[in-house]
């Protein structure tokens, strides 16, 4: 039951952080503006409760930040 609280608390602040982060109302966020999201809330959440609320799956997430990475490392 415990459990259960802390996780729906912690949904609960994510989903204030992405209401407003996210700015228009039934548009699906743009995936460099939820992989930015997910880069600033990463150290209070874990990836994958984020990756959860957010419409995009862990390994696109991961793909996105190796590319960038790869390219940052070019530059």
């Amino acid at each position: 039951m415990e459990r259960e609280n802390l996780e729906l608390r912690q949904t609960s602040e994510i989903l204030r952080g992405t209401s407003a982060y996210f700015c228009s109302v039934g548009t699906r966020p743009l995936l460099q503006t939820m992989t930015s999201f997910i880069d600033e809330q990463r150290q209070t959440y874990d990836i994958g409760s984020l990756c959860k609320l957010l419409p995009i799956a862990p390994p696109i997430y991961y793909a996105r930040r190796f590319r960038q990475g790869v390219l940052s490392a070019r530059v």
